[in-house]
C-alpha cells in the first residue's frame, strides 16, 4: 500500500497503490485507489476483515483493495472538533463500526479528559450516526501525541505513552470494548517496560499476534522482546514473552512494525523506511528477506 500520488494544491487528487506480494512471485498491483480529497488521508495501519478505513480532513471512506469497492465519503457531523477515528467490528451484532472521538480542547496528552468524550458511532451499512454515553477515562492526545487506534478481536486499543514532560507517567493501554461500548484501562507492568530506561527510543507500538494485542520492546541490535496479553478469569491480564531474533541482514531502525500472518507461524518485520520485508519463521526462528521498493518513504504493509 503506497502514495504514489499525495495530491497538491494545484490537484486535488491523490492516489495510492495496492499490491500484493511475496517471496516466490514479487509484488504484483493489484488495484489503485484515487482520493479526491487533497493532502490530508493518510494510510491506516491495518485491514479490519480484509477492509480499509481511509480518513480524510473531517470524513472517511472504507474500502476494500482486493475487489476495489470503496464507499462515499462520508462526513463526520462535529467539524469544529479535534476528531479521533478508529474502525472495528462487533462480532455480536456482525456490523462493522467507526467511532468517531471529539475533543474541543487544545490539550496534547494530559490525564485531564473532561472536554473529551467518544462523540459518536457510525454502523456501516446502517450508514447512520449514533451518540454514545461513554467518555474515554484519559485524553488521546493531538498531532504528533495522538494515540493510534489499533483493532483486535471485537476492541479497539490505543496505547498511551508518556511524553517528555512526564516521563515519570507508567504507560498504559485504552481499550473500547465495540459490542458493550465501555472503556477499560489496562497498565504496561514494569517487567515489560522497564521505567528506569530511555523508553521513548526503547518501545514501539502496538501490534496483534496469535489474535492477542501486543506490545514490542526494542532489547538492541539483534534482537527485541514482544509481550502479548489477554484477559483471564475475573477480568486479570495475563503477559507472555516471547524473543525474536533480528535477521543478521537487517538494516532497519528502532521503529519497527510487526504484523503476524493469520493462521500461520510466521511474521513479517518491516520499518518505515525501509526497501524490504523480512518474513520470519518463529518456530525455527529464521528469516526471509522480500525486497519491496526503493520509493517506500510513504509506503506501509498489512495483511488484507
Amino acid at each position: 500500500m503506497r502514495i504514489i500520488q499525495p495530491g497538491n494544491s494545484e490537484s486535488e487528487e491523490g492516489i495510492v497503490e495496492f499490491k500484493i506480494g511475496s517471496p516466490d512471485r514479487g509484488l504484483v498491483s493489484i488495484n489503485r485507489l484515487v482520493l479526491d480529497r487533497g493532502t490530508c488521508f493518510s494510510l491506516p495501519r491495518q485491514s479490519v476483515n480484509g477492509f480499509l478505513c481511509i480518513t480524510s480532513g473531517k470524513a472517511f471512506l472504507i474500502y476494500n483493495p482486493i475487489t476495489g469497492e470503496k464507499s462515499p465519503w462520508i462526513e463526520i457531523n462535529n467539524k469544529q472538533a479535534r476528531n479521533q477515528i478508529a474502525f472495528g467490528f462487533d462480532k455480536q451484532s456482525n456490523e462493522h463500526k467507526v467511532i468517531c472521538i471529539s475533543s474541543s480542547n487544545s490539550d496534547s496528552g494530559s490525564a485531564d479528559s473532561n472536554n473529551q468524550k467518544v462523540n459518536e458511532v457510525f454502523t456501516v451499512g446502517k450508514n447512520t450516526w449514533r451518540i454514545i454515553d461513554a467518555v474515554p477515562p484519559i485524553a488521546l492526545g493531538v498531532g504528533y501525541n495522538e494515540k493510534v487506534p489499533y483493532y483486535v478481536d471485537g476492541c479497539i486499543y490505543r496505547r498511551i505513552r508518556p511524553d517528555i514532560f512526564h516521563p515519570w507517567e507508567r504507560e498504559q493501554i485504552l481499550r473500547f470494548d465495540i459490542a458493550t461500548e465501555k472503556f477499560r484501562i489496562i497498565p504496561i507492568p514494569d517487567f515489560v517496560i522497564d521505567p528506569d530506561r530511555y523508553k521513548f527510543s526503547q518501545t514501539v507500538e502496538l501490534t496483534e499476534i496469535d489474535g492477542c494485542i501486543a506490545v514490542l520492546n526494542w532489547v538492541n541490535e539483534v534482537c527485541i522482546s514482544l509481550w502479548k496479553f489477554r484477559e483471564v478469569a475475573d477480568g486479570n491480564i495475563e503477559w507472555i514473552e516471547e524473543i525474536i531474533d533480528i535477521p543478521s541482514h537487517w538494516n532497519g531502525k528502532p521503529d519497527l512494525s510487526i504484523q503476524a500472518l493469520t493462521g500461520t507461524r510466521q511474521i513479517f518485520l518491516h520499518y518505515q523506511y525501509s526497501d524490504s520485508i523480512f518474513y520470519y519463521n518463529r518456530d525455527t526462528r529464521e528469516s526471509i528477506r522480500f525486497p519491496i521498493c526503493s520509493e517506500c518513504d510513504r509506503e506501509r504493509t498489512i495483511q488484507v
